[in-house]
């Protein structure tokens, strides 16, 4: 599909986003879209299977572009989690060498694994008992992985589109220096909340409209009066 309507791409012209886009869209499973200049949301419908707290009202939020009059781009809005993220690296008195990588994250909706890669010998270590920290042995560099262990069906019956894997290349493209003289971490992500792995990521997905309809991953959304 993406193939198809990125060919659209190269024969026709951006224009600038319409208005007569604007509006609520919504499919056969009660899920709704509403985009509003430039805007779009995607609006889960609440169930009676799942706990309150474990369905966001919003799964996605997103920068919206009309790249032509069948097609429209959007993005996931992520800009807080990219400026509220922080590193600090301290010392502190240990027997061994060992460095201890700690995360600070609001996530406690179920356990989570954490996977700390080190460099330059390409190594990867686990947390243990789903532990919010990772021991490493003396290193140069590191990065990290950290996923949930229980998903949860945020969209119509079966499926969630929520992240799977969170990776530190998401905030940073270079691996993270220890620094000289440093065994202690500090990685403080405070938007990996309970809701973080529930949400949508999208990038640059592209949704097809039909008249009154959207088109979007094999889904119809149609226009509300």
């Amino acid at each position: 599909m993406k193939i198809i309507l990125l060919a659209l791409l190269l024969f026709t012209s951006t224009p600038s986003f319409s208005q007569g886009i604007n509006g609520k869209y919504k499919n056969v499973y009660g899920e709704e879209i509403v985009i509003f200049d430039g805007m779009f949301y995607l609006i889960a419908k609440k169930t009676e299977r799942c706990i309150a707290i474990w369905q966001p009202d919003t799964l996605a939020i997103c920068e919206v572009k009309q790249i032509n009059k069948s097609v429209l781009e959007v993005s996931s809005i992520e800009k807080d989690l990219h400026r509220t993220w922080t590193i600090e690296r301290t010392y502190e008195k240990r027997e061994d060498d060992s460095i201890k990588i700690i995360f600070t994250i609001p996530y406690q909706m179920n356990d989570l694994n954490i996977i700390v890669g080190t460099y330059p010998n390409f190594k990867d270590f686990k947390n243990h008992n789903h532990e919010k920290f990772v021991m490493i042995p003396k290193c140069e560099q590191f990065d990290f992985e950290i996923s949930p262990t229980v998903w949860f069906g945020e969209h119509f019956p079966g499926i969630t589109h929520g992240r799977i894997h969170f990776y530190s290349s998401e905030l940073s493209i270079d691996n993270i220096e220890i620094g000289e003289g440093n065994n202690r971490i500090d990685v403080k992500i405070p938007k990996l909340d309970d809701y973080f792995f529930a949400r949508y990521h999208v990038y640059k997905d592209y949704i097809y409209i039909n008249s009154r309809e959207l088109h979007w991953n094999g889904v119809v959304y149609k226009k509300q009066e």
